[in-house]
């Protein structure tokens, strides 16, 4: 059978591969055409077609999504569904964080400021791509090798450099208009990082 995925973001391309991999062992003879990243081209198998990679294709796919009506997709390869539902119960949470040893881990924490440029539209896109550019957020599960060279290091290498392992990352936006975030430096001074849900440095 013949699949067409789109992958709006980083989480979108791990998701999506395990995914792939998930269809390849129901279905040997599948061929993906897809909007993706380098896991997605890894798992895709033989006959697999990839779309060109960088922002400008997460942007054009995320479009593609929204036209069609499709606000977001999670699957996170062993229980599909348990993100979504995770609103529902703690249960359910438990369960999501539950997939692999890293689930329970942070992979992301990202500081966005309130007065950020998708902030300022007053819009929710319903789509990760662009509703997690509004606030600061933290993710669960993997964690992307944004580091020099990271794209180049095995798994053990990134580990070894702190990177938390799985095959779940899932973002939560947390960014408020008056979050405040203090540092504590190795000597232990409090440096104040936001005020007022802006960066104060």
């Amino acid at each position: 059978m013949k699949y067409y995925l789109i992958a709006g973001e980083a989480s979108g391309d791990l998701h999506g591969s395990n995914l792939m991999r998930g269809l390849l062992k129901s279905d040997p003879a599948a061929r993906f055409r897809f909007w993706g990243g380098d896991r997605m081209a890894a798992a895709g198998g033989a006959g697999s077609t990839v779309g060109s990679g960088g922002m400008a294709t997460k942007i054009k796919a995320a479009r593609v999504l929204m036209v069609a009506g499709i606000p977001m997709v999670v699957c996170n390869g062993r229980r599909a569904g348990a993100i979504v539902a995770a609103a529902r119960g703690e249960d359910v949470l438990q369960a999501a964080i539950s997939v692999d040893e890293g689930a329970s881990h942070f992979g992301e924490v990202a500081l966005v400021p309130y007065d950020s440029p998708i902030s300022n539209l007053k819009l929710l896109f319903y789509n990760t791509l662009f509703d997690e550019n509004a606030a600061c957020h933290i993710a669960f599960g993997e964690a992307y090798p944004c580091l020099k060279d990271g794209h180049g290091l095995s798994k053990d290498e990134l580990k070894a450099r702190g990177l938390n392992d799985s095959i779940t990352h899932v973002d939560f936006m947390v960014g408020t208009r008056d979050l405040t975030i203090t540092g504590t430096t190795h000597d232990g001074r409090e440096v104040p990082v936001f005020v007022d849900g802006n960066f104060a440095l």
